[in-house]
């Protein structure tokens, strides 16, 4: 599991649909999780310091989870498929329960309890950002270790790099096939 960090959520594209952009500082990759707009609204609410005037659904499990004694053990976006993140809270005691990663994260909000992700999940569909783009598309001041120069591996894994591009040779491809960027 990797430690992630919450760095703001933010409407995106003509719609502004709400999208959590977490960071894997170890990783140097983001994870962009779109969320519904109630769980959106309320996941920006509490990272913005706001609390609510009424208990809502995640501050009453917050406190049946605290009164029961377990406690939590994990909060982790732990699986991804087709699009759709799954999460996990793991209580002290070893049970677990299966969130969506909306939830996950405006619990753990409530909780003030950190969030991991697994490393597959990053892999899979994590990205770079360079720090420009945080600057330009979120406003966003975060030293992501030196944005990558021509020829840097376009993935953070120079190996796996080189053998997709291997392979697309084996099947024919060549660069001057991709066309150039307008």
């Amino acid at each position: 599991m990797v430690p992630i960090s919450v760095t703001g959520v933010f409407p995106l594209g003509p719609e502004n649909f709400l999208c959590a952009l977490l960071h894997a500082p170890d990783q140097g990759r983001f994870l962009p999780v779109w969320l519904p707009p109630v769980e959106g609204a309320q996941l920006l609410a509490r990272l913005s310091g706001a609390s609510p005037s009424r208990p809502g659904t995640h501050d009453v499990l917050g406190d049946v989870i605290a009164q029961s004694g377990r406690g939590v053990n994990a909060i982790e976006i732990s699986s991804y498929y087709n699009g759709v993140f799954m999460a996990t809270l793991t209580l002290g005691d070893g049970t677990e329960y299966d969130l969506r990663a909306s939830d996950a994260l405006v619990l753990a909000a409530a909780l003030d309890e950190s969030v991991e992700v697994d490393e597959t999940v990053l892999a899979q569909a994590g990205v770079r950002i360079s720090a420009a783009d945080l600057s330009t598309y979120f406003n966003l001041n975060i030293d992501t270790g030196g944005d990558a120069a021509e020829g840097d591996s376009a993935s953070g894994d120079a190996a796996a790099d080189a053998e997709f591009e291997q392979l697309m040779r084996d099947l024919g491809v060549e660069e001057g096939d991709l066309g150039e960027e307008q």
